[in-house]
């Protein structure tokens, strides 16, 4: 992708304006988180390296009620009249399991169930699921990608790399924002929680963060003598009592200067809306089933319908760590994800099998199709594709006609068809910059850089595009390819 730079434009409404060198520091980053966890459980059994705590997993209803909506309001899962059965994983942040006494930072990951519609990740395209992630800081410590990979740099660094971070002065109002957002607390179903990053809402102008705020005003006191565990007790005991409701709500943006999308330690100022009720009913959750499904759980704000894009740099290195760190500690640990997951009202029903992944070097087939699409050997690349492969291309198809969804064999050979008629890669340009996942892995990253001539209009575009790519039993099950969208479209424009 290349850099958009904000001084040089007047910024838009729920417009993405990406730094200069972001997909280096997205690829730094996780390098770096990987290394940790490599280095932090060795051969043991491998922990999510964010938000590994977990207080509980618990069964709740996302209920939407339209008609007490603005029409406008009425987006994505937010369109009927539904009670979606969903879980609720909430969580603590440090890497390493501490004292819930300690200052931490807390989380409340929701996945939707029995969400209809393609979503945004090529490994959850088919997938009836849709995840909200929020925590317990309005803000985030990093303004961007570049700030954000630098504070991951330092805090995976151990001892030395904090010291390394802290002797640049620049680095230290990033790391005392990152100290703010740790929190003591005593009921985590007593809390308001905060998506700190932008998500789209339908159309493409409009932004919103997400607010999950408490219905119960009431606060339990700390306890004397609190437990390493004292707030899964806590959850325990309330639930053993009554249901919890919140409700969620969005933020929208009203001003691209001073509610930016690029910078997400600015708070946003404009009011809040309900759209949904969220009620988690009374219940019993502390179970070996109900950690295990936990433990097995993958959450990310990717898992989404398309009119619920995550948005900004943060999001875009979000995608990136969540999904590579997803499958590697799934594999690690040799387990499947449980997604697609029973939904709650299945749980008690269906026993929970995970299985060993299937081991295949995708990493091989794939390097072997790179090279086939360079010497644009397309019978090659096909051959290691699924016969229900789905390619997305992103962009309007009116403005680039390769781009949107292509189905099948033949749907994704009319695809290359059509690039071949209308577009032609400079000699040498097309370059392979880095790749992400392992070799038995079944998601694979890789970013290209090419240059590219448009045929009818003479018109050259550069640009570092993604694939992002699902395998399944050795075969290309899907494939996401994302790109400057507008450098392409401006290069095909005729009118200019």
């Amino acid at each position: 992708m290349n850099p958009l730079y904000a001084s040089k434009q007047k910024r838009q409404l729920g417009r993405e304006y990406p730094i200069k060198g972001e997909d280096q520091y997205i690829f730094e980053m996780v390098r770096d988180i990987r290394a940790q966890v490599i280095r932090l459980h060795g051969p043991g059994e491998m922990r999510r390296q964010a938000h590994p705590k977990e207080h509980g997993l618990v069964q709740a209803e996302f209920i939407v009620n339209p008609a007490e909506l603005r029409e406008d309001l009425r987006v994505g899962v937010f369109a009927n009249k539904k009670r979606y059965p969903a879980w609720i994983r909430f969580s603590s942040f440090s890497t390493k399991i501490q004292s819930d006494y300690k200052k931490d930072v807390r989380g409340m990951a929701i996945k939707l169930t029995e969400v209809p519609g393609h979503k945004l990740l090529s490994a959850q395209l088919h997938s009836e699921t849709q995840d909200f992630l929020l925590v317990s800081n309005e803000t985030f410590s990093a303004k961007n990608v570049h700030q954000f990979q630098k504070l991951v740099r330092g805090v995976t660094g151990g001892k030395k790399g904090i010291l390394r971070f802290l002797a640049n002065p620049l680095n230290w109002p990033v790391f005392f924002r990152a100290i703010g957002e740790f929190v003591r607390v005593s009921n985590l179903l007593q809390i308001p929680y905060w998506s700190t990053t932008p998500y789209q809402f339908g159309s493409e102008d409009r932004a919103v963060k997400y607010h999950i705020a408490p219905r119960n005003a009431n606060r339990d006191p700390m306890p004397k003598k609190p437990k390493d565990w004292y707030l899964r007790e806590a959850m325990i005991n309330t639930l053993l009592k009554q249901d919890v409701w919140f409700d969620f709500m969005v933020q929208f943006q009203e001003d691209p200067e001073k509610m930016p999308i690029e910078d997400a330690t600015v708070k946003w100022t404009s009011p809040f809306i309900k759209l949904a009720s969220i009620r988690i009913p009374k219940q019993q959750f502390a179970s070996e089933r109900e950690l295990l499904m936990g433990k097995n759980m993958t959450f990310s704000p990717w898992h989404s319908l398309p009119e619920h894009r995550p948005l900004g740099g943060l999001n875009r290195a979000r995608k990136a760590v969540y999904s590579d760190m997803g499958a590697f500690r799934l594999k690690q640990n040799q387990t499947q994800a449980t997604n697609p997951i029973l939904t709650p009202h299945q749980f008690q029903e269906k026993p929970i099998k995970l299985q060993p992944i299937t081991k295949m070097n995708n990493k091989q087939i794939l390097e072997t199709m790179l090279a086939a699409f360079a010497k644009e050997d397309i019978k090659t690349v096909l051959s290691y594709m699924a016969e229900d492969v789905v390619w997305f291309t992103q962009g309007d198809p009116k403005a680039i006609p390769f781009a949107g969804t292509h189905s099948g064999q033949k749907g994704v050979l009319a695809m290359f068809e059509t690039q071949a008629k209308t577009i032609k890669v400079k000699p040498g340009t097309f370059k392979l910059k880095f790749m992400v996942g392992g070799d038995d892995e079944a998601y694979q990253v890789v970013v290209i850089h090419e240059v590219v001539e448009v045929l009818k209009t003479g018109k050259t575009y550069e640009t570092d595009f993604s694939l992002n790519i699902l395998f399944e039993n050795g075969k290309v099950k899907s494939v996401e390819s994302l790109m400057d969208t507008l450098a392409v479209a401006r290069a095909f424009d005729t009118t200019s």
